[in-house]
């Protein structure tokens, strides 16, 4: 999906390739924190009444592919 302008994903670009790899695995496992809460987040709004428990499960059912679900999170 292309919804960045294009100026706007240039400097991205030049922004990235400008960071040590490390600096770019952190941004990469910052966003994937941030996607993960986000998840959560509306998880919570849907099902207030659920427990840590059972939004786990929900969040994982979420993020994983359906094969790869362990059986105690189905």
């Amino acid at each position: 999906m292309l919804d960045t302008h294009h100026v706007a994903r240039q400097l991205q670009d030049v922004a990235i390739h400008r960071m040590t790899g490390a600096e770019r695995l952190q941004l990469a496992c910052e966003m994937s924190d941030l996607t993960r809460e986000l998840a959560k987040t509306r998880i919570r709004q849907e099902h207030p009444d659920w427990d840590a428990g059972r939004l786990l499960a929900a969040l994982v059912r979420t993020m994983v592919p359906p094969a790869a679900v362990p059986p105690q999170f189905r």
